[in-house]
């Protein structure tokens, strides 16, 4: 997986650009976000704190991958 850990990097880059690209044209015509995505304001929060705790736990976990990386996030050399 480390061999292609940047191609997937980069792919998801991809995906949210054009995701992101995708929610502003689409923002032109509908301004409300959970309307975007077609349920209710509440359930829109739920999904965007699932989302946000997943990506950091991903990035907590690629941090812990690294050698030395928690040392070196820590301050202490």
């Amino acid at each position: 997986m480390r061999r292609y850990g940047n191609v997937f990097g980069v792919l998801l880059v991809g995906l949210a650009s054009l995701l992101g690209v995708a929610l502003l044209i689409r923002m032109a015509w509908n301004w409300s976000i959970p309307d975007v995505f077609g349920f209710g304001p509440i359930a829109f929060r739920h999904a965007l704190g699932f989302l946000l705790l997943g990506l950091v736990s991903v990035g907590l976990l690629r941090f812990g991958r690294h050698r030395d990386g928690w040392r070196h996030f820590s301050g202490r050399w």
